[in-house]
């Protein structure tokens, strides 16, 4: 049964990175320069810049649109460079001032609905490991 959740999860990932082109080519672009994977370790979606990680039951049991605004919401997260500018603040209190910048964006934009019931997102890079979003911190402001 496992294999079948992961199969038919990889499945609507696609499908969701798929309507997001049709209907938000900006987002759909951005998804598709990010390979995507599986996590069963994983409680939502998450990027770390480098990949999208899911979690197969989270992908089954959620609607398409909220697959969408999550992918669309991460890959905005990574193309604002938020992965590489956090440096040494608190995972949980940067995710937290993300999120409230990003939820200004989202309000002004054309992000798929139902961003609200993102809220509950955990910082993504915390969950990735204690390194993620390091690489870049020593690199000069202008190149951040």
């Amino acid at each position: 049964m496992a294999a079948r959740v992961r199969s038919e999860s990889a499945q609507r990932v696609s499908g969701c990175v798929t309507a997001l082109l049709r209907e938000q080519p900006f987002f759909g672009s951005l998804a598709l320069r990010l390979p995507v994977r599986a996590d069963a370790g994983r409680e939502t979606l998450a990027s770390d810049g480098r990949e999208i990680r899911y979690s197969p039951r989270w992908i089954a049991e959620t609607d398409a649109h909220i697959i969408e605004t999550a992918i669309a919401r991460v890959v905005l997260a990574c193309a604002l460079k938020h992965h590489t500018r956090r440096g040494e603040r608190d995972p949980d209190r940067w995710q937290r001032a993300s999120q409230l910048v990003m939820g200004r964006r989202d309000r002004r934009s054309a992000v798929p609905p139902g961003l609200a019931l993102l809220a509950r997102l955990r910082p993504a890079a915390a969950r990735l490991g204690p390194a993620a979003g390091r690489e870049h911190a020593g690199a000069p402001a202008h190149q951040r």
